[in-house]
């Protein structure tokens, strides 16, 4: 009842100013929604975007940073598997005063590799060995004295094996380059054969050469290293308004999931993008925070924009559809009587067009193109009743010639078998069978028995015509013999191995048909012992049979493949396209056909009266 009262002064207005109203509504709400989805779409495609980027740019930094552990790792391995250093360290340790000449050969021999590794390779900053001895030489920039590790934060507490990050390069007295205050470095003492400390080694790179975006942030993005103790290193600039948030931007990720993450989320009331990018060789992790609310701020601007333009656009559409409304209801009134005079029986009304260019006007274009169309289609019905008429009285025709055929060779048989020509009288006898059996389209499907059966009967008559003999050989499971298919599904294939492989070899030979049942499906196998094809000839007759060449070029000629190319449609039409045929052939040997069909389940089995093979 309430709706009949909000919808009674709708009603009463007139009809150009509801359909107005209606198609207003009807063009609003889509916009509407459609404004709706492309702001969110918007909004989506920014933060992918920034998802995208951030995704490739920590995928590299990664990369980058994997390296430069790689690259001390292995160098420090190679220090410690020095032997001539570890012997050299050894006599240092035990006292051995060592001669300068000595002292410089081994400067040059050994330690100089070390130097040119550090000159050739930017990344690494510097490999320093430091020995408990205050009487040593120091060879810079590479062997010191072990009181040097105490300008390090690491010196006194150093553990074999562990990584230090974002330390300073400094050594008192140190000739050598000095480059800055962001070291990351591998500590491992280099012991001897009896696992006493020798020395300890440091290999060392550049935090802001390997990952220079953790020392340039500022309050758009925002980049640290995390080590696997939950230590920041990092953030840049101090004045960042992201680093007092450090911990809580971390803590935002999963830090036992081993694979990247990408969290959307608001930090300070504005919207972020945070990445969290493990390392593979699980030293920690690298974290990028990208601030979003610039981009967000622009897009939320843009869509107001877009909103006045979308009601400016919505006003101006409402106004030009209440004038088309009105030239188009002249139009309307015509369809309307079309209408009445068709639902009455007229199919010759049509529709006069008033405005071609307009949609109704197209409308009525349509309207008389359908009518037209119906009156053809019932002509064409009447005509197709009386085809499908004249095609059942051909059948009954057809069904008078097949008898009055049946009777004659019933006459035939019975004139040989009075003059004792039994030969004769059997011949015919298989003849009507395979004109009975080839003649009776009642059915499209027969069982295998019924077509082998009919095979045999047709090797029967081939072989009265040949001085040699074609045998049958059978080997069909019972179940298989049970199975339907399409009719004359197999003869083809018997008479095309005759016909194109034994005829030409004119001796006794035999046809092989063997029968596998498969999950889904069955299989037939049909080989002769003929002349067989060379590769050229089964690619030519494969592209016949599967429709790769022109009708026109499988149509002609002699043995053109045409019957197995039937016998495929007929497979393909009854059981679709992953069944049909193939063919294998070795030239002077074999043709085998394949026919493969689905399988049906069988009630119980019973006994083939079919003998199994000639």
């Amino acid at each position: 009842m309430w709706i009949k009262r909000m919808t009674k002064p709708f009603n009463r207005l007139k009809l150009n100013i509801r359909f107005t109203i209606l198609i207003g509504l009807v063009v609003f709400i889509p916009m509407s929604v459609f404004y709706v989805f492309v702001y969110r779409f918007a909004k989506y495609q920014q933060i992918e975007g920034a998802h995208r980027q951030m995704q490739g740019s920590l995928n590299q930094r990664a990369i980058v940073m994997e390296n430069a552990f790689e690259l001390c790792m292995l160098t420090t391995q190679s220090v410690v598997n020095n032997t001539s250093l570890e012997q050299y360290l050894t006599r240092m340790r035990d006292g051995e005063e060592i001669p300068v000449l000595e002292i410089v050969d081994f400067k040059n021999n050994e330690l100089i590799f070390y130097e040119k590794l550090i000159n050739s390779n930017p990344s690494l900053e510097n490999i320093r060995i430091y020995v408990d001895s205050d009487s040593m030489y120091e060879i810079m920039p590479t062997l010191y004295r072990k009181d040097r590790m105490r300008s390090f934060p690491w010196g006194n507490t150093y553990e074999s094996g562990k990584w230090e990050f974002d330390y300073p390069n400094k050594i008192s007295l140190e000739s050598m380059r000095l480059s800055g205050d962001h070291l990351m470095g591998l500590i491992t003492t280099l012991n001897d054969s009896e696992q006493r400390e020798l020395a300890v080694v440091e290999v060392a790179i550049r935090m802001d050469t390997a990952y220079p975006e953790a020392f340039q942030c500022d309050d758009s993005q925002w980049n640290a290293f995390v080590d696997n103790h939950g230590d920041v290193y990092g953030g840049g600039n101090t004045k960042s308004q992201w680093n007092a948030q450090a911990q809580d931007i971390i803590k935002r990720a999963d830090g036992t999931d081993p694979d990247p993450q990408y969290i959307q989320t608001k930090l300070n009331g504005r919207h972020v993008l945070i990445g969290y990018y493990p390392l593979s060789n699980n030293l920690g992790a690298l974290v990028e925070l990208v601030n979003l609310q610039d981009e967000m701020d622009g897009l939320a601007g843009m869509a107001l924009i877009y909103a006045a333009a979308f009601l400016t656009v919505f006003v101006v559409v409402v106004k030009i559809m209440g004038l088309i409304v009105n030239r188009l209801l002249r139009q309307y009134n015509y369809i309307s009587n079309t209408v009445n005079l068709v639902s009455g029986g007229d199919l010759s009304a049509r529709v006069p067009v008033l405005y071609e260019d307009e949609e109704m006007g197209h409308l009525a274009i349509q309207i008389n193109h359908m009518l037209q169309r119906i009156q053809d289609l019932v002509r064409e019905a009447v005509q197709s009743e009386t085809l499908v008429k004249n095609s059942e009285i051909r059948a009954l025709q057809n069904q008078i010639n097949a008898h009055f055929i049946y009777n004659v060779l019933e006459s035939i048989k019975m004139m040989a078998e009075i003059d004792e020509k039994y030969v004769i009288a059997d011949s015919i006898t298989t003849l009507g069978k395979l004109l009975r059996y080839s003649m009776r389209w009642t059915s499209r499907s027969v069982t295998v028995a019924e077509e082998v059966e009919y095979i045999k009967n047709y090797l029967e008559l081939i072989n009265l015509r040949f001085d040699y003999e074609i045998y049958l050989s059978l080997n069909l499971p019972d179940e298989i013999y049970q199975q339907e298919i399409p009719k004359m599904s197999l003869q083809p294939i018997i008479e095309n191995a005759i016909v194109h492989g034994i005829e030409d070899i004119a001796e006794d030979t035999s046809i092989y048909m063997k029968g596998m049942l498969e999950d889904e499906c069955c299989v037939i196998e049909i080989s002769d012992a003929g002349r067989g094809m060379s590769r050229e000839q089964v690619e030519k007759l494969r592209a016949k049979i599967y429709g790769d060449v022109d009708v026109d070029e499988v149509t002609s000629g002699s043995g053109n493949g045409i019957g197995l190319k039937n016998v495929q449609d007929r497979l393909q039409m009854f059981y679709g396209s992953e069944y049909g045929i193939s063919i294998e052939s070795q030239e002077n040997c074999y043709t085998k056909v394949i026919v493969k069909f689905p399988r049906k389940k069988v009630g119980k089995t019973y006994e083939i009266n079919l003998n199994r093979g000639r």
